[in-house]
C-alpha cells in the first residue's frame, strides 16, 4: 500500500479535469497521504508538492485548474531530476492527467524509476480537448469542447448568412494541432439540421487539399449562395511565406491564424471581402458547455486511476471503451503507456467531413457524448 501519492496535470487544462483529479484523490485519500504538484512538469522538476484538500479541487466543471499547469520540455536529466524529486520526497506514486506527450512523460519516469528499483508507480489520466489520444472512446475534455463548437459554430454560419451581402467569405478555425477531431464537430452544422448552416468546407489536417482544390470549393459555393462559409483546424498546413503565428510551445510549435491568412488569400483571389475568425481558448474553458457523458468520463477515470495505484500496477493509463451506445456505459481498462505515449488518434476517414453520409456518421457517433439538444 503506497503512503504518499503526487497528483498533477500536465499541458492545457479543460473544463473536466478537476473532476478526474478530485475522484482519484478521494479514492487514494482514504487509504495514503496524497499530495498535489503545482505548475505542471516544472511543479516535478522543483519539487513543488503541496496538501491536497478538499477545497482545492472542485468535482463541477470549472475553467482552469487550481493546481495549475503547462508545458516544459523533458530531457533524459530532466526525468532523473524528477526521480530525484520523488524519491526524496518519498513519493510511492506519480498520477498525472494529460495527453499523449504528458503519457510520454509518464512513461520516461516510469522507465527510469524502474532503473533504480525504486517501486514508485506511475499512472495515467486521459485528458485532452484534440481526442487525439490513444486508448480512449472520447478522451475527456473532447466531449465539452466539441460541444462548444458544436453549438457555436452554426451561430457564426447564422451570422454570416445574414451578413453575406457585405462579407460573402468566413473562415473559421478550431483548435486541433494535429487532428481534425475539433473542426469536424463544428463543421458539421447538423444540431440544428438547417442545411445551410453546415460549413461548405471542412479543413482538416487528415486531409489536406491544394490551393486550387479550395478555391474550386469556395467558388462552388459563391456560385451556389454567394456566400463561402470555411471550418478549418489550426493545424491545417496551408502554405504561408510568412512565419509570424509561430510561437514555440517547449519543443513544440504552436500554430495559428491560419484563417486569417487563407481568408486574406480568399480575399485577394476572389475580390470579395473575407473575414478569419480564431475562436481560441473558449474551446477548453467554457465551462457552461460541459457535456454531461464529458464530466461522467472524467470522473470514471480518475477513480479508476486511484484504484490502480492501490493495486499497485505501474506504466498504465486508465484507457476506457463504450459499452454498447451509451456513452455514460464506459469500461475502463489499463492501457500501458508504451502504446499511448507520443502517439495521435487521427480522425479515421470515415468521419472525415467532405460529404454528407461521412459527416452523419461522424454525428451518429458524437452526438450522445455532447448532448446537443441541451443548451449551455
Amino acid at each position: 500500500m503506497p503512503h504518499s501519492v503526487v497528483l498533477g496535470l500536465a499541458g492545457a487544462p479543460t473544463v473536466v479535469v478537476e473532476a478526474s483529479l478530485r475522484a482519484c484523490r478521494d479514492v487514494l485519500a482514504q487509504f495514503c497521504d496524497v499530495q498535489g504538484v503545482t505548475g505542471g512538469p516544472r511543479g516535478l522538476l522543483e519539487g513543488a508538492f503541496t496538501p491536497l484538500g478538499g477545497a482545492r479541487l472542485s468535482s463541477v466543471p470549472v475553467a482552469g485548474c487550481q493546481l495549475g499547469s503547462g508545458r516544459h520540455a523533458m530531457t533524459p536529466p530532466g526525468i532523473a531530476s524528477i526521480v530525484d524529486r520523488l524519491e526524496a520526497s518519498r513519493i510511492d506514486a506519480l498520477v498525472l492527467a494529460g495527453g499523449n506527450g504528458t503519457m510520454a512523460l509518464l512513461e520516461a519516469v516510469d522507465v527510469e524509476s524502474r532503473s533504480r528499483n525504486l517501486g514508485l508507480r506511475t499512472i495515467g489520466i486521459p485528458k485532452t480537448i484534440d481526442n487525439d489520444l490513444l486508448g480512449v472512446d472520447f478522451s475527456p475534455g473532447f466531449g465539452s469542447a466539441a460541444r462548444y463548437l458544436a453549438l457555436t459554430i452554426p451561430s457564426i454560419a447564422r451570422d454570416q448568412l445574414a451578413m453575406s451581402s457585405i462579407e460573402p467569405i468566413r473562415v473559421v478555425e478550431t483548435m486541433g494541432r494535429g487532428t481534425g477531431w475539433l473542426a469536424a464537430a463544428g463543421a458539421a452544422g447538423f444540431i440544428l439540421e438547417e442545411s445551410e448552416l453546415v460549413a461548405d468546407l471542412c479543413l482538416i489536417p487528415e486531409s489536406s487539399k491544394s490551393i486550387p482544390e479550395i478555391f474550386d470549393a469556395v467558388e462552388e459555393a459563391l456560385s451556389a449562395r454567394s456566400g463561402a462559409f470555411i471550418v478549418c483546424s489550426e493545424g491545417y498546413p496551408f502554405p504561408s511565406p510568412r512565419d509570424d503565428y509561430r510561437a514555440i510551445n517547449h519543443s513544440t510549435l504552436l500554430l495559428g491564424g491560419v484563417a486569417r491568412r487563407l481568408a486574406r488569400t480568399l480575399q485577394a483571389e476572389f475580390g470579395r471581402s473575407a473575414r478569419g475568425e480564431v475562436l481560441g481558448t473558449q474551446q477548453r474553458s467554457a465551462h457552461t458547455f460541459a457535456s454531461a457523458a464529458d464530466c461522467e468520463c472524467a470522473r470514471l477515470t480518475g477513480e479508476w486511476a486511484g484504484r490502480y495505484v492501490l493495486e499497485g500496477r505501474s506504466g498504465v493509463m486508465a484507457g476506457t471503451r463504450r459499452v454498447g451506445s451509451d456513452p455514460l456505459a464506459l469500461a475502463v481498462d489499463p492501457i500501458p503507456l508504451a502504446d499511448v505515449a507520443s502517439l495521435t488518434k487521427p480522425l479515421p476517414k470515415e468521419f472525415w467531413p467532405v460529404d454528407s453520409q461521412r459527416r452523419h456518421y461522424f454525428s451518429e457517433w458524437l452526438w450522445p457524448i455532447i448532448n446537443p439538444s441541451i443548451s449551455g
